[in-house]
């Protein structure tokens, strides 16, 4: 009995101390969480005050929330891809389209506009005189000391491009979304695909002020702070860094992960992009070699951004661009080249020397693609195709999809217009767009069969009317 009551007094006081020391670890585990469930409730009142004030919505999403928004599979799910949606004007000021109003290709870029409710406006564009021609071939001539100038088709083009540039500059607008009337898109551009450009954008934007000045900046809307960046190239052949247009293997536009990192980007995910068989047989290489993932974009800065099929830029911008153009300097044959020499300057490719006076950023792979079936065009009037065109056209024609999108609103599967009135709209034509944009649209669905799903039966294209005088609802001539 004694050897009993030795043993427990000798055990107590280790009983003692090690049941302090696990009062003292249960306090310090209290403490963190008291301060995390502090830190939660502060995040709650700034959540619901930014919701208020009716600032943009994604200014604190999660990271879960940005792979999972959005897929339908859910009513959790489809209430988050509302909210996070782009306007109509995809957060721009307005969205243009660069055509003439007698473009065959009006009435299918305005039914793609309607499928993904997207606002278009077309700026009247006079009929070009030989004067008027002559004026951006001399500007070609002049930049090249004597070399002989633009094609007549790549004139009017570069002209209607300036046409739209200042349409925008009198609407009094911030920023415009400008698109060449050839040009195709997913079905969830508004509804993913541009909420996470912005978001990238911004969280970029954001990232570079706070190092500059040592506290967190302050975004002024969906596009960040505009005044901290002038131009996105986000439809274009791809920006390899190297002239592709002539000649390219996968070899060339391969690189290293150095390469990137010496250069200002962001990369993100985007589980809307194509399997990866199906990107571009240059882009894949390209994002391959630099380390960036299947299912990812980057935004980076441009090195060679040619092609002008679409890209978003802030009023500053536009003004430049025009007095430039008006000056005859720092232009050159065609648009896109002028473009380009915007926003990089000086390149060994056409030995042109001057600096940029555009703070640009170019989007790989690209959110639009002109059809090569309508790239023939009054926009470029070129009958040839690049040779980046032709690395890409035969996996285009087995997709049947431009590149680098997964599903396109005008890759000929959703037509839901019947008669050739686009400003009149059938009963039974709403109620098939309604379906779409439910159905397709909606639910990020690429029901190509969606007629045969719905029991719908098919019916025979009309043919197109070449003039269109009113387009309304999401398509506008403008006088």
């Amino acid at each position: 009995m004694l050897y009993w009551i030795f043993q427990f007094v000798d055990w107590k006081p280790a009983f003692v101390d090690r049941l302090v020391a696990y009062r003292q670890t249960l306090s310090k585990y209290g403490d963190r969480l008291d301060a995390f469930t502090s830190y939660r409730e502060k995040l709650n009142r700034y959540r619901e005050k930014l919701s208020n004030s009716g600032m943009w919505g994604e200014a604190i999403r999660r990271p879960s929330e940005t792979t999972r928004v959005g897929r339908g599979e859910d009513e959790e799910g489809e209430k988050r891809k509302a909210k996070w949606a782009a306007n109509a004007t995809l957060n721009f000021g307005a969205v243009i389209a660069v055509a003439p109003e007698d473009s065959p290709r009006l009435p299918s870029l305005i039914e793609a506009a309607n499928l993904t409710g997207i606002d278009i406006q077309v700026p009247h564009q006079p009929k070009w005189t030989a004067q008027s021609v002559n004026f951006w071939r001399t500007m070609e001539s002049k930049d090249h000391k004597g070399a002989v100038g633009a094609s007549p088709g790549t004139a009017k083009g570069g002209l209607g491009h300036l046409n739209a540039l200042k349409w925008f500059v009198d609407s009094g607008m911030e920023t415009a979304l400008i698109l060449e009337d050839d040009v195709d898109w997913d079905i969830e551009l508004r509804t993913k695909q541009i909420p996470r450009l912005a978001q990238s954008l911004r969280t970029h934007l954001q990232k570079n002020a706070t190092q500059q000045s040592g506290f967190m900046s302050q975004g002024t809307g969906p596009w960040g702070n505009t005044s901290a960046w002038d131009l996105l190239h986000i439809g274009h052949a791809g920006d390899f860094g190297v002239n592709a247009e002539t000649s390219a293997t996968p070899k060339d536009v391969s690189h290293s992960p150095e390469y990137l990192a010496a250069m200002q980007h962001a990369v993100y995910r985007d589980d809307t992009l194509p399997s990866s068989h199906d990107i571009h047989p240059l882009m894949r290489p390209y994002l391959r070699s630099m380390g960036i993932i299947h299912n990812h974009r980057v935004l980076q800065e441009p090195r060679r951004n040619l092609n002008s099929w679409a890209y978003a830029l802030t009023r500053r911008a536009a003004v430049q661009m025009l007095e430039t153009a008006k000056n005859h300097t720092e232009t050159n044959n065609p648009f896109d080249v002028f473009l380009m020499r915007s926003c990089i300057g000086t390149n060994s490719y056409d030995n042109f020397t001057h600096k940029p006076y555009l703070r640009c950023w170019v989007l790989n792979p690209q959110l639009f693609h002109h059809q090569f079936h309508l790239s023939e065009s009054l926009i470029t009037g070129s009958l040839s195709m690049a040779s980046i065109d032709a690395a890409g056209y035969a996996q285009a024609k087995e997709r049947w999809e431009v590149p680098n999108v997964r599903c396109g609103a005008r890759s000929g599967a959703f037509h839901w217009k019947i008669g050739v009135q686009l400003d009149i709209f059938g009963d039974e034509e709403q109620e098939r767009l309604e379906l779409l944009q439910r159905e397709v649209v909606g639910k990020g669905q690429c029901l190509k069969d969606w007629k045969q799903r719905f029991n719908i039966s098919n019916y025979v294209d009309v043919e197109q009317p070449t003039r269109n005088k009113d387009l309304r609802r999401r398509g506008n001539l403008r006088q």
